[in-house]
């Protein structure tokens, strides 16, 4: 995390003991089998899976089992931990009160069944004078979600692609990263050399929206990213 990254009366972050170690799939993890996360290159993988492709059944399926392999009464994790797809509800207008927040709550809110709409998290959309007003002078079109992740070097790239017209996500790209100090990385491990990851992002934005960086650093462009803060991209880009 990146100095902006902190600020007053912030708490600290707080790591699921069921995660996938970020380090490990990346190449090193210093604590070894003392790591309180999880080290197993399937169950990352089974997770990547459905990140990527939420609400697909068999990904889901597919995380399921390998949950029941790694960890002791994993029915526990289901189905709090399967990914969903951002979309801003038919049901949401202008009237509507304020979003729950994540942030104050710690975590989402657990869905009685796979079947429910709730998930603990809703979008916020402002009054329809607001809206119009926005939409009639904006140039952008998609955001890019990034949320950069490791300390030193990046280890993980994940980016989610939201329509502002739509209001509705239409894609997710992700990539374990392997820091350049880390030659050998675990068995199986799926981590990529930077370079490597940001050729394969730049097919994936051309794919999904027809350009690539190169067009987003021109002043017309109508795609953006959207990050923690300045300070995150530069502490871990330079």
């Amino acid at each position: 995390m990146g100095k902006g990254g902190k600020g007053k009366g912030r708490a600290g972050p707080s790591y699921d003991p069921h995660s996938p170690c970020g380090y490990f799939l990346a190449g090193h993890c210093r604590f070894g089998n003392e790591c309180m996360l999880q080290h197993s290159v399937p169950y990352a993988l089974a997770i990547r899976e459905n990140w990527l492709h939420p609400e697909d059944a068999a990904s889901k399926e597919s995380l399921r089992l390998a949950a029941e392999v790694l960890i002791a009464d994993s029915t526990k994790l289901f189905p709090r931990v399967f990914s969903r797809k951002l979309v801003v509800p038919d049901s949401m207008d202008a009237n509507s009160s304020p979003a729950r927040r994540w942030a104050n709550k710690r975590q989402p809110k657990e869905p009685a069944d796979e079947s429910s709409d709730s998930d603990g998290f809703t979008w916020d959309r402002p009054p329809e004078s607001i809206a119009e007003g926005n939409a009639a002078d904006a140039k952008l079109t998609h955001i890019l979600v990034l949320d950069l992740e490791g300390k030193e070097e990046i280890i993980e790239f994940p980016v989610i692609a939201i329509d502002l017209v739509c209001q509705v996500e239409v894609g997710r790209f992700h990539r374990y990263v392997r820091p350049e100090k880390f030659q050998k990385p675990c068995a199986g491990s799926p981590a990529q050399p930077f370079k490597e990851v940001l050729v394969d992002f730049e097919q994936w934005l051309q794919a999904l929206l027809g350009h690539g960086l190169k067009e987003m650093g021109q002043d017309q462009s109508t795609t953006s990213f959207l990050s923690c803060g300045v300070g995150q991209c530069q502490t871990k880009l330079r």
